[in-house]
């Protein structure tokens, strides 16, 4: 299923036909989890075709609920696609890709949004920081998004030089 967050032209019709003959589900709503979008209106990276995509919009979705009719069983999984019409380096797709990359992985794999403690914003953001300094060392050039709370050390990843 490639659409948005809330299908269009018949798109959750044409899907729930598709899993009524026997078929499972890939999800890829363009709103939630194209890599390929801005992470907001300013980056200088990006599309907007599908709107401005947080990593907080690409962590609170819940494939489940996207198509009507469409349980748990039915999906096969998620794909988080990044076109590259708009990223000319490693750098920029590692800027684009992270850290919703794995915002979206979280989403993929884990229980709706709410569903426990460890299933908030917030405590994925400070996960997220955590997780900044091994990406550092390998090298990501990831987005130092606002709405994380790095620390000074994991907010500047080391090919940030690169991308200015």
């Amino acid at each position: 299923y490639w659409g948005l967050r809330t299908p269009t032209d018949g798109m959750d019709e044409k899907t729930r036909g598709f899993v009524a003959a026997g078929g499972r589900v890939i999800l890829s709503p363009a709103d939630a989890i194209y890599l390929d979008m801005k992470f907001d209106a300013d980056a200088p990276l990006g599309l907007v075709w599908a709107g401005v995509v947080s990593a907080r919009q690409s962590y609170e979705w819940d494939p489940a609920t996207v198509i009507g009719g469409i349980g748990d069983d039915d999906i096969l999984g998620v794909e988080a696609p990044l076109w590259a019409e708009t990223a000319r380096t490693l750098s920029d797709i590692d800027a684009l890709a992270f850290p919703r990359i794995a915002s979206a992985a979280e989403a993929a794999w884990s229980p709706a949004a709410g569903t426990s403690a460890l299933r908030t914003w917030d405590s994925f953001a400070a996960r997220l920081a955590a997780i900044a300094p091994l990406w550092t060392r390998m090298g990501i050039a990831f987005t130092p998004l606002p709405d994380i709370p790095w620390s000074a050390s994991s907010a500047t990843p080391q090919n940030e030089t690169e991308r200015a």
